[in-house]
């Protein structure tokens, strides 16, 4: 029998990316960001091993769930990741990414251009290794049994810092490979599908799978962040 998974009220701004390396393709989350600019954040092994290998065709899909795609589909235009990422080997604080995308493509009958959900606040801690202890959803597309990936899930819990793995926040959970880059909410709720971005899931140790550890969004993510939300904006497009 196929494994159920439960259909929940996730925030509308989360959502699938596809992504495609040579070889394999994968999909990861990623979410949308309340900025001017279209933006979405997600971890960086999610667009580049550190080693000079990019995603090509990294498609985000908000709302995805079930191969329904209310929100459309949006493409990368450009990636934004620290230049000290250089694979998951010792830069696990580093484990961030921003992406510009472009407008969904129209679709449908009237060849209509869908909106996009609106974004999220995202809050950044004054230091890497700043203390964390505070109640989080983190959401994914867990694609390894007995998940699909197909839809998506969540843990809910205690968040803490980690005290063997500086810079790294972690939480009891669960879900399988395909959480990767996934959002961390705090005050999130169910009924408005709101809350505010503090970290991005990242990784798990293989003698313990039922933790999941995120990179905490810090000073690095910041400047990235700021780094984005300028890019273009004083390059406006010829009407």
């Amino acid at each position: 029998m196929d494994p159920v998974e439960p259909r929940i009220t996730t925030s509308r701004a989360a959502g699938g990316a596809g992504i495609e390396f040579t070889p394999p393709l994968f999909h990861a989350p990623a979410i949308v960001l309340r900025t001017a600019q279209r933006r979405e954040r997600t971890a960086a092994h999610c667009v580049t091993n550190g080693r000079g290998q990019w995603a090509v065709d990294w498609t985000f899909v908000p709302g995805y769930s079930g191969g329904a795609e209310p929100y459309g589909q949006y493409t990368a235009r450009r990636f934004f990741v620290s230049p000290r990422w250089q694979g998951p080997a010792d830069g696990e604080r580093y484990d961030v990414a921003f992406v510009q995308v472009a407008p969904a493509a129209p679709y449908g009958p009237k060849a209509r251009r869908p909106r996009a959900p609106a974004g999220l606040p995202i809050r950044f801690a004054a230091s890497q290794t700043a203390p964390l202890q505070a109640r989080a959803y983190v959401f994914g597309y867990p694609a390894l049994r007995p998940y699909t990936g197909l839809y998506p899930n969540y843990c809910a819990g205690l968040a803490v810092s980690s005290v063997t793995r500086r810079g790294s926040a972690r939480i009891a959970c669960a879900m399988t490979a395909g959480d990767s880059g996934g959002p961390w909410l705090s005050g999130f709720t169910q009924q408005t599908g709101a809350g505010t971005i503090t970290a991005v899931t990242a990784y798990k140790l293989s003698g313990d799978l039922r933790t999941l550890y995120g990179t905490v969004l810090g000073p690095t993510a910041r400047a990235l962040y700021l780094r984005a939300s300028a890019y273009g904006v004083s390059k406006k497009s010829p009407r």
